[in-house]
């Protein structure tokens, strides 16, 4: 392989620097970018050249945190690690990229200000981070104990005691709180019709969602909807 070739498969600093001075969405566009370069190298190592450079992504941004911010995230690293194995295809290969990027940045956000040398989070809290965000951006699908804990690679029983003991609440709760929340922000933000919403949170029938929005709120959507617009017409 060339210097250029290699540098594209090491070479993860402009990904670190967008990640910690531009943000997440800078980072993974520029890894969607490298992921479009690294189609050209030769498909017969493949396989290898994407872990190679997933591995190194993941290093490079763990050694980013630590010698430029003290972070020592270094569970968060394993775990990112142990899961790339399963990154095979061009698809989760990107996925992957994602992933990493976005466990950092969740991890980063979570952590304590103004301590120079913050605890490091535990695998567990990395699993739950890992979860949450997953549920957070796939809200209008239909999903399940099953589909988090795979799509986090963990398996539905240890989910479902991660949540009992780090949230104080089951799953399924969980679930519908942050179902509940987007509905809200939905109602009032936006002019869908209660169909769409409740589409765009994960429900098939509206008039499932509108009982289990009564249920959780005391009121029904629309009420809900005349309610915050009533308030915010008389401010």
């Amino acid at each position: 392989m060339d210097e250029q070739q290699l540098e594209l498969l090491y070479n993860q600093k402009d990904i670190c620097e967008a990640f910690f001075y531009k943000g997440e969405q800078e980072a993974i566009a520029l890894l969607e970018a490298k992921a479009e370069t690294l189609r050209a190298l030769p498909e017969e190592d493949g396989v290898k050249l994407r872990l190679i450079f997933l591995t190194s992504l993941n290093r490079s941004l763990y050694n980013y945190l630590l010698f430029d911010h003290g972070v020592s995230l270094g569970a968060c690293c394993y775990e990112n690690f142990r899961q790339l194995s399963r990154a095979r295809t061009a698809g989760t290969f990107l996925e992957a990229g994602r992933q990493i990027i976005r466990t950092y940045g969740a991890l980063t956000r979570a952590l304590p200000p103004g301590r120079e040398r913050p605890r490091t989070p535990s695998v567990k809290k990395i699993h739950l981070v890992q979860a949450c965000h997953f549920i957070d951006t796939h809200l209008s699908e239909p999903l399940t104990l099953q589909k988090v804990a795979q799509a986090v690679y963990v398996s539905p029983s240890y989910l479902c005691q991660l949540f009992k003991e780090e949230k104080a609440e089951t799953f399924s709760a969980y679930l519908t709180s942050r179902r509940m929340e987007a509905a809200k922000q939905l109602l009032l933000g936006s002019q869908l019709s209660v169909d769409e919403v409740a589409a765009r949170c994960g429900y098939g029938s509206s008039s499932y969602f509108s009982t289990v929005f009564r249920k959780q709120t005391g009121v029904s959507p629309r009420a809900f909807r005349r309610s915050g617009a009533g308030a915010q017409g008389g401010r």
